[in-house]
């Protein structure tokens, strides 16, 4: 798993990711997106990362995203107000 407060996917990181999960990420503070990262993202988890106050803005630049779930999340994190992709589906559940 990861451990630090920042993460930060580079341009062209991950080309052939489809799916990705953070999950109990308990020191996550924040998350960058550089511009044409995850360029195949579908879905993406988020679920128990308490520190995340905000998704990354570089999000909206993946279009090829679905679906967006948002689990034991707090309360600040809004993902319709970060541009998310229009294809995009969104579930929140048990915000804290």
């Amino acid at each position: 798993s990861y451990i630090g407060k920042t993460m930060v996917c580079k341009s062209k990181s991950f080309p052939q990711l489809h799916f990705l999960k953070f999950w109990k990420l308990e020191q996550l503070e924040e998350w960058k997106l550089e511009p044409e990262a995850l360029p195949c993202l579908r879905q993406l988890e988020i679920r128990s990362c308490p520190r995340l106050q905000m998704l990354p803005d570089g999000l909206k630049n993946v279009n090829t995203l679905l679906e967006l779930k948002l689990t034991n999340m707090p309360m600040e994190i809004n993902a319709e107000a970060h541009n998310i992709p229009p294809n995009c589906q969104v579930v929140q559940t048990n915000f804290q």
